[in-house]
């Protein structure tokens, strides 16, 4: 959504949680925007870059902590030093060896740890997590209705397979990088408290009723069975 920065510290403040695109209120990275337009979308370039790796890094919102997902385990340690170089108190960065940059409970997810000045690499799978070990064909994406319904069905707490247990897993990192929780897997379980509780989307709504459309949302929502 294009938000001002007036909207984004509004609803960071009264909400807790905001999407932002950057770019749109970010003069350092005016270009990142028009650079990933004409590269990756216009030409159609299909090929990772140091662009993918660290475009991302920077954020106009200073933090002291971060869950940073990438495509490779070959750039974890080297992201890991550069969230340690700017400063970042705590950080984590994965890549799930099924393919995608975050946790999973498909496989075996390599871990990053960033804690001041002090690094650690280690690897989770699903038991460490405390969640099922599941298969590709239960986390795969169904398009975009599916997506939403699945989106809309986690945070009302009324999913309670391998999907809610992707959600789980990836928040309660979160958790646990934030000194929230004192391990992962706690926060894994704090984590699906929270969702099967439904108060994540009593937050969603706070958010869409500050920024987007409540009509929509209810339409979403009365699709769940």
């Amino acid at each position: 959504a294009n938000l001002s920065k007036k909207q984004v510290v509004e609803a960071l403040t009264e909400v807790g949680i905001c999407p932002i695109f950057v770019a749109y209120f970010s003069p350092k990275l005016a270009n990142r925007a028009k650079i990933s337009g004409k590269i990756f979308r216009e030409r159609q370039i299909r090929v990772r870059s140091p662009f993918h790796l660290v475009s991302n890094v920077y954020s106009p919102q200073s933090m002291n902590y971060r869950v940073y997902g990438c495509y490779s385990e070959k750039y974890l340690q080297t992201l890991a030093e550069l969230f340690m170089k700017l400063g970042f108190k705590r950080s984590l960065t994965m890549y799930a060896e099924i393919g995608i940059p975050e946790f999973s409970n498909v496989g075996k997810t390599v871990v990053v740890e960033q804690s001041g000045k002090n690094i650690k690499k280690y690897t989770l799978t699903s038991k460490d997590l405390g969640v099922k070990e599941a298969k590709l064909d239960d986390i795969r994406t169904g398009g975009k209705e599916q997506n939403i319904k699945d989106f809309v069905r986690i945070l009302r707490g009324k999913e309670t397979g391998p999907k809610v247990d992707l959600v789980a897993i990836n928040a309660g990192a979160a958790l646990y990088i934030l000194g929230n929780q004192k391990s992962i897997k706690n926060g894994v379980q704090k984590a699906k408290e929270i969702l099967e509780s439904g108060r994540s989307y009593i937050v969603l709504e706070e958010l869409v009723r500050k920024l987007g459309s409540e009509t929509a949302l209810e339409t979403w929502s009365d699709k769940i069975v």
